[in-house]
């Protein structure tokens, strides 16, 4: 039922009557399955992935920014358009993005070079700016930018990167 919802669902209705339930009970079904599977997914396909490509991996493997070979991953603030939410105006205008003129939900992502995600923030209301989302992750990003002893020099342009 999960894969086939993540796969087919435009909306709850249409894939409940797929397998003939009801939409509120088919949808809650889904949800606590995927709340009990979220923790072994991350584990699986995110922590492991950034503990795995250490700089040097990368490096030796090609996997570099071109403009910036010393980078290890790059980081961005995403923005998910929603609908208008009920309530009041004050409500409302919390999930009012100005910069994208949109309401919404904001998520911070770091990817590496060689396109494997090691970092999903939780949503952030499209209000909050991007820098005060980078800030409440700085956790993250020291822990995933401290050097270990074999990363102090990366060769470069020809250089064998030695000391």
């Amino acid at each position: 039922m999960l894969l086939t919802s993540m796969k087919h669902c435009g909306s709850w209705d249409v894939v409940a009557v797929t397998f003939k339930q009801h939409s509120p009970t088919f949808q809650k079904r889904t949800m606590s399955f995927v709340k009990a599977l979220h923790p072994f997914l991350l584990r699986k396909y995110v922590t492991t992935v950034s503990e795995k490509y250490s700089m040097a991996l990368l490096t030796t493997s090609g996997h570099q920014i071109a403009n910036f070979p010393f980078v290890r991953y790059a980081t961005d603030v995403t923005f998910q358009q929603t609908n208008v939410p009920s309530g009041s105006y004050a409500e409302k205008k919390t999930y009012f993005s100005g910069k994208h003129s949109q309401y919404g939900h904001k998520v911070e992502v770091s990817v590496l070079p060689n396109g494997f995600a090691i970092n999903c923030t939780a949503h952030y209301k499209g209000s909050v700016s991007d820098k005060a989302i980078f800030d409440d992750n700085l956790e993250f990003h020291v822990s995933a930018l401290s050097k270990q002893a074999t990363e102090d020099r990366i060769a470069e342009y020809g250089d064998e990167g030695t000391n």
